[in-house]
């Protein structure tokens, strides 16, 4: 299984969408749509890479950068159920560290609900250090871990 990455194209909002949704209890939104991924990609300071294998999209990683400061958040990352544990996810924050380190990007954060366990589990393994925990985070009341890594 090959895999490759690349960034976002126009046309792949849906798929991105679909992956999200089937993976939302993950995440803090409840539904990413198409067209809020398009008016992110907008703004300027986001961006999303997408694994690919076979023409399939297998997963994709959202980066929020402020480029003013040199920091950037990972999120949302989701890799499809058939590609899990096949180093998607990792290929994926690989070349999105690249990306950010190129832009000049030298600290990155991710935040993960402290109850999902394989996910802190992933981060740690990618060197990723906890630095926080937050409390009622979320809209529904999910705590989650702020972790860093810097590039």
């Amino acid at each position: 299984m090959e895999i490759t990455v690349r960034e976002i194209r126009l046309g792949d909002e849906r798929r991105i969408s679909e992956i999200h949704f089937r993976h939302n209890s993950f995440f803090e939104e409840d539904y990413v749509s198409p067209d809020f991924i398009s008016e992110c990609l907008a703004g300027g300071d986001f961006n999303f890479l997408v694994a690919e294998s076979g023409g399939e999209i297998a997963g994709f990683c959202g980066m929020l950068y402020h480029l003013h400061v040199g920091r950037a958040e990972i999120g949302p990352i989701a890799v499809e159920d058939g590609f899990k544990g096949r180093g998607v996810g990792r290929i994926l924050l690989e070349k999105a560290f690249d990306l950010l380190k190129e832009i000049g990007v030298l600290r990155v954060i991710v935040k993960v609900k402290a109850e999902n366990s394989g996910a802190l589990g992933f981060f740690q393994n990618q060197g990723f250090t906890p630095e926080g925990r937050f409390e009622n985070y979320t809209r529904t009341g999910d705590s989650v871990v702020q972790m860093v890594r810097f590039i």
